[in-house]
C-alpha cells in the first residue's frame, strides 16, 4: 500500500511540473483507475454473446501487404491504427510483465478525450483507450500465441483538463497496462515466465514430417490429434462456467500437458506454422453457433484454407472434414467475428477463404502417404499405394476420371459440377521412376545415371516428379541418396 501511495504521488508530483497547452486550464492533475476487462474464452461449451454477423472480407488495398506471395504472413499489426501499434510493441518489448508503462506522455503524445462536459471528455478518453488497449493485444497475442498470458486488462492513468469554450478536453498520460493472468492455471508472472520458456521448447523440439507444404500442415495436424485430448469438464465456477482444468485455453496445454479446448489446439497449430514459415493465423468466432476458435493457412496456391484440428480431433479416429477446406464446404458451421473482448468495439478482420477445398479433394481418415500439390497439379503417393483413388473422398458436386494403368504418369480429372472448374492431376508414385508400381533399388539406378546426365529425365513428366524425392524441382545425386535410403526403409514420407 506504501509502493502504490508513493507512485501516485510520485505521478502527481512528475504532472504538476508539466507545462499546460492552451486548452489545459486547471493545474492539478487527476488519477484513475478502470475495471479489468476480461478476454472471452473459447470453447464450444461456451457461448458467446456478441452479434452472429460473419466478418469474413478484407479490404484488399489497405492489406495488400498480407498477400504478396504464398509465404508472405497475415499481421493482425498491419490492421491497427498508429496509436494502437504503439501499444502493441509496449506489450510485445515488455515481455512477460504484469505492469507495463505505455509512451503516453503530456504534453507531446497524450491520448486525448472531448465532450460537452469534463466527465463526457474523460468517458469518451476512457472508451477510445479501452478500445485502443483491446485492439492491440489482439493483434498482439493472435500474432504471436506464445503470449498467451493475457486473461484480461486493467489500466490506470493520470490526465489534465482543459476546454475551449464550449468544449471540454482531457488529456491522458502516465498510462499502466495490468495484465491479468488465469489465476486457476498459472499461479503468478513466475510461474507464467517458466511455462514461457517450457512452451518455447516444446514448440523448438516438435516434430514435423514432409517436404511440402501440404505434407508438414497434414503432419502438424496429426501429430497434435495424437498428442491432444479434449478435456472432460472437472468443475464449475460460481457462475456456472464449465471447468476444464489449467491451461486448456492456451497452447501451454496443448504442448505442455496434451489436454486442450479449442483455443489450446488452434494457437499450438500457428506456433507450429511459424516455426515452419507457414502463413497462418487463428480465427475467432462461433462453431455450430457456440464460442470457437480454428486456424487458416496460406498454401502454396496463394489461396487461403480452414483448419480446425479440434474437430479433426475424435475419440478413435483422425477425421479430415475440416483440413484444407474452403468456404464453399464448411456448411456455415464456422462464422469468423474476430472479437476477443466482449465488451469493447474493436474486431479483427480476416483474409477471404478460397470457395474450393485445397486440390477441390478431401482425404479420408487415417489416409496413408498421399498428398495433392496445387503448384504443379501432381498427386505423390508412397510406395506401393496403387488403390489411391479409395483414399480420395470427394463431394458430392466433384465427378473425377482416370487415365493410365500404372500409377506414375495416370492422369486424374476432377470436375467441379458447380462452378464447371476442372482441375487434372499428374500421378507419381514417389520414387516409382520406371512406373513399374514397385519402387526398387532399379529405380535407384536410373537416379544415379539421371544424376551423372548419363540419363535423360524430361522434366515436368510423372517420372521426373517420381524422381525428385526432396522436392525442390531438380534431379540430382540428393535424391539419389535420399531414394537409397527410401527404398530400404530408412527414410519415411507422411
Amino acid at each position: 500500500m506504501k509502493k502504490m501511495v508513493s507512485c501516485l504521488l510520485a505521478l502527481i508530483m512528475l504532472l504538476s511540473c508539466f507545462s499546460m497547452s492552451a486548452y489545459a486550464n486547471e493545474a492539478v492533475p487527476e488519477y484513475i483507475t478502470v475495471d479489468s476487462i476480461d478476454a472471452i474464452n473459447f470453447s464450444p461449451e461456451i457461448l458467446l454473446e456478441v452479434p452472429n454477423t460473419e466478418k469474413d472480407e478484407f479490404d484488399t488495398n489497405k492489406f495488400l501487404g498480407n498477400i504478396e506471395t504464398p509465404d508472405t504472413p497475415y499481421l493482425f499489426y498491419n490492421q491497427l491504427t498508429d496509436t494502437q501499434k504503439i501499444i502493441y510493441d509496449a506489450f510485445i518489448n515488455a515481455g512477460v510483465a504484469a505492469s507495463i508503462k505505455l509512451p503516453f506522455d503530456y504534453p507531446t503524445n497524450p491520448i486525448v478525450g472531448s465532450g460537452a462536459s469534463n466527465d463526457e471528455a474523460l468517458a469518451n478518453a476512457k472508451a477510445v483507450l479501452s478500445n485502443d488497449i483491446a485492439a492491440a493485444l489482439s493483434a498482439a497475442c493472435e500474432d504471436n500465441p506464445m503470449y498467451y498470458w493475457v486473461k484480461g486488462f486493467a489500466y490506470g492513468f493520470g490526465y489534465y483538463k482543459g476546454s475551449s469554450g464550449s468544449v471540454y478536453y482531457v488529456y491522458v498520460c502516465n498510462i499502466t497496462l495490468t495484465i491479468n493472468i488465469d489465476t486457476n492455471s498459472y499461479t503468478d508472472f513466475a510461474d507464467v515466465q517458466a511455462k514461457y520458456d517450457a512452451l518455447l521448447e516444446a514448440v523448438e523440439n516438435f516434430e514435423v514430417n514432409g517436404i511440402n507444404r501440404y505434407e508438414k500442415l497434414k503432419s502438424i495436424n496429426d501429430k497434435l490429434c495424437d498428442m491432444v485430448t479434449y478435456p472432460k469438464q472437472q468443475g464449475s465456477f460460481g457462475d456456472g462456467t464449465p471447468w476444464y482444468g489449467p491451461m486448456v485455453h492456451q497452447p501451454t496445454g496443448a504442448l505442455l500437458n496434451g489436454s486442450a479446448v479449442c483455443e489450446g489446439y488452434a494457437e499450438a497449430l500457428k506456433l507450429i506454422c511459424d516455426r515452419e514459415r507457414i502463413p497462418c493465423i487463428t480465427a475467432v468466432g462461433t462453431g455450430n453457433g457456440r464460442a470457437h476458435k480454428w486456424n487458416y493457412v496460406k498454401m502454396d496456391d496463394g489461396l487461403w484454407y480452414m483448419i480446425d484440428t479440434t474437430w479433426n480431433d475424435q475419440v478413435t479416429n483422425k477425421y479430415y472434414d475440416w483440413f484444407l477446406i474452403g468456404s464453399d464446404f464448411d456448411s456455415g458451421d464456422h462464422v469468423n467475428l474476430g472479437k476477443l473482448y466482449g465488451n469493447v468495439d474493436f474486431t479483427l478482420n480476416y483474409p477471404k477463404l478460397s470457395t474450393d477445398n485445397y486440390s477441390m479433394a478431401v482425404l479420408a481418415r487415417n489416409a496413408p502417404d498421399i498428398s495433392f500439390v496445387n503448384t504443379n497439379n501432381v498427386i505423390y503417393v508412397g510406395k506401393g499405394v496403387t488403390n489411391y483413388l479409395s483414399f480420395i473422398n470427394l463431394p458430392s458436386n466433384i465427378s473425377s476420371s482416370v487415365s493410365g494403368s500404372s500409377v506414375t504418369g495416370a492422369r486424374l480429372t476432377l470436375r467441379n459440377s458447380n462452378t464447371s472448374v476442372t482441375r487434372i492431376y499428374t500421378v507419381a508414385m514417389r520414387g516409382d521412376v520406371n512406373a513399374s508400381n514397385t519402387v526398387t533399388s532399379a529405380d535407384t539406378d536410373i537416379l544415379r545415371q539421371a544424376a551423372n546426365a548419363n540419363y535423360k529425365l524430361q522434366s515436368g513428366t510423372a517420372n521426373y516428379y517420381a524422381a525428385d524425392m526432396n522436392g525442390d524441382g531438380a534431379v540430382d545425386a540428393y535424391d539419389a541418396i535420399a531414394h537409397d535410403l527410401y527404398v530400404n526403409d530408412m527414410l519415411k514420407y507422411n
